[in-house]
């Protein structure tokens, strides 16, 4: 059941902050722009990709054991921490996949 509660705050937490990462950065704000010009010029973008999920995971369990949250709250912490992973890489529901076409 615990894994239930996870997969449920992923999903839900991933949804709504893709959205509103991808308003934030869309905006005159342009709040992860420079992020993703680095990016882009790097020639390795998949390796920091996987790098920046295993990183974000590592976070999440961290905050997760320090604060003895809930399973519902560890899934909205990873969600949250997946979506600003997937506006950086622009690899987001948003997003154009070329590269899987």
């Amino acid at each position: 059941m615990d894994f239930l509660y996870i997969v449920i705050g992923v999903i839900v937490a991933e949804f709504i902050c893709s959205i509103l990462f991808k308003g934030l950065n869309d905006s005159i704000i342009g709040l992860f722009k420079p992020m993703q010009k680095f990016i882009s010029k790097s020639k390795k973008k998949k390796v920091w990709s996987a790098i920046g999920y295993g990183i974000a995971v590592f976070i999440a369990l961290a905050i997760k054991d320090s604060f003895e949250l809930h399973y519902i709250w560890y899934g909205i912490l990873i969600g949250v921490l997946l979506s600003l992973n997937d506006i950086i890489f622009e690899r987001g529901i948003f997003e154009k996949r070329i590269d899987n076409l």
